[in-house]
């Protein structure tokens, strides 16, 4: 019996690289691949991602690539033209893959409200950046795909992860390279009080495997942790509790803001 195929895409970024730390993957049958390998290669990545389905005909494929740099060509190009492009070879190989795709919580654009707020995967999208504008525009395109040509895609709309690796564009990202570096210091940093919607890497990894395994055709669902955290605790939880930061210590902080957190409901029946 033919073992199943399990292609994923954008294995050495962070989410990528972490989705592979899970057991599942253990005793899989994997191919990886990632678009940055051939930024300088003669053949292009589209022609060779085509013959790589081509050959191993993948059972499932993780699209875990992605783009954030609110640059229109880079994130356009990334989140929006490299889905298309999986989604023609997989019309024209004539397979039967099922795809999972990544989206994001920024989709739903900011809480003016600044109170907590839980939205469903039935809200309404306001893009408010170019990176936001990607992912919308990936979820329609998601959607024409597995209605009108009956493709078998997931789409997981991640809020905001926490882990090492993550990149330095986020708040995240930038408490890791000061911890990494020593050079944390709690009394310039703003937006402590802030809140979001955090969920460790680990914790998104196992959810997305859920969502790959029992997703439904066409469906996006939303990765969170379902409650609001403010940035000053993910910074003890980031320093395993070997320090402790109190909020006395912050000092001429003014910016606040409060972000969407994630309802979960329709994930849980899974």
């Amino acid at each position: 019996m033919r073992k199943k195929v399990h292609l994923i895409i954008g294995h050495k970024g962070f989410l990528g690289s972490n989705l592979l730390k899970l057991n599942f993957f253990k005793n899989k049958n994997k191919i990886l691949f990632d678009i940055k390998d051939f930024n300088s290669k003669k053949i292009s990545w589209s022609k060779s991602l085509f013959n790589l389905m081509k050959k191993k005909k993948p059972d499932f494929v993780w699209n875990m690539s992605g783009s954030y740099t609110n640059n229109f060509r880079k994130d356009l190009t990334t989140n929006v033209i490299t889905n298309y492009e999986l989604f023609i070879n997989v019309i024209k190989l004539k397979l039967k893959s099922k795809i999972l795709v990544i989206g994001s919580a920024s989709e739903y654009g900011l809480n003016p409200k600044k109170n907590s707020i839980a939205v469903t995967e039935g809200s309404e999208l306001k893009p408010n950046s170019i990176y936001s504008w990607s992912k919308i525009s990936l979820f329609y395109l998601i959607k024409f795909f597995s209605s009108v040509h009956n493709l078998n895609i997931v789409y997981a709309r991640i809020f905001n992860i926490y882990g090492k690796g993550i990149t330095d564009k986020l708040f995240v990202g930038k408490i890791n390279n000061l911890i990494k570096t020593k050079k944390l210091n709690i009394k310039k940093l703003r937006g402590l009080d802030s809140k979001r919607d955090y969920s460790s890497v680990k914790d998104v990894a196992n959810k997305l495997r859920k969502i790959m395994l029992k997703g439904k055709k066409g469906h996006v669902y939303n990765v969170g942790s379902g409650k609001l955290t403010t940035n000053l605790k993910l910074i003890n939880i980031l320093f395993n509790k070997n320090h402790s930061f109190k909020k006395k210590m912050i000092s001429n902080d003014n910016y606040y803001d409060v972000s969407y957190k994630s309802n979960n409901s329709k994930f849980k029946k899974l």
